[in-house]
């Protein structure tokens, strides 16, 4: 009924010489929603049914590490790979009754694999998610640089048919985001075209060196 779900990362790398680069990361995962015990509806007299409603809180919190490496194979062609969740750190993946003896767990171990061609202001990359059991997804992003302080770039995942469109300059970046219903359940669609169904996000940027 109400979902919160947190994490926190701590990522060191350290770079082994120009071609080659370790990371790990620590990382701490919290889950926190809520289940239904009973509902009593009771006739009152004086006035209306009545009801009573109870229900259950379900905290759960996980520690687990990612190790991940990069390799230069040319100096415009970068590969990395992400081992994550090693740990086999499992969240619930939906609700449950209580009392309920197989609860629906998901295993978060899963596999990264990347690959970056850099020419000039212009990248493009693509990216693939194994997990334990299946294939993910996979994305495809580009990005160029057209004059200084600014970036161009799009983004385009395989499985989940989401995409989004960004531009940022200096520190503000504005992006046009569809999830694909991916992270929201109800909203309002286009009567024009599936392609306006996202939303319009902006922020800041600050990036330490």
């Amino acid at each position: 009924m109400r979902l919160q779900e947190y994490a926190a990362f701590l990522s060191p790398v350290y770079q082994v010489s120009n071609a080659f680069s370790l990371g790990f990361t620590l990382k701490s995962v919290w889950q926190n929603f809520n289940i239904p015990n009973t509902l009593m509806i009771a006739p009152n007299y004086e006035e209306t049914e009545i009801g009573t409603f109870t229900d259950s809180i379900i905290k759960d919190v996980h520690f687990d590490v990612n190790l991940s490496a990069t390799f230069k194979l040319t100096n415009a062609l970068q590969l990395g790979v992400n081992l994550m969740n090693l740990a086999g750190t499992k969240l619930y993946n939906d609700a449950f009754v209580p009392g309920q003896t197989e609860k629906p767990m998901q295993n978060q171990r899963s596999l990264g694999l990347g690959l970056v061609y850099k020419w000039q202001r212009f990248n493009v990359g693509a990216d693939l998610l194994l997990t334990e059991d299946e294939f993910y997804d996979a994305a495809i992003g580009v990005n160029y640089v057209p004059f200084n302080n600014a970036l161009i770039s799009a983004g385009f995942a395989v499985k989940q048919m989401s995409y989004s469109l960004a531009f940022r300059i200096k520190n503000f970046r504005i992006a046009y985001i569809n999830d694909n219903d991916f992270l929201v359940n109800e909203r309002r669609e286009s009567k024009l075209s599936g392609f306006f169904n996202g939303q319009i996000y902006g922020g800041f940027i600050f990036d330490l060196n």
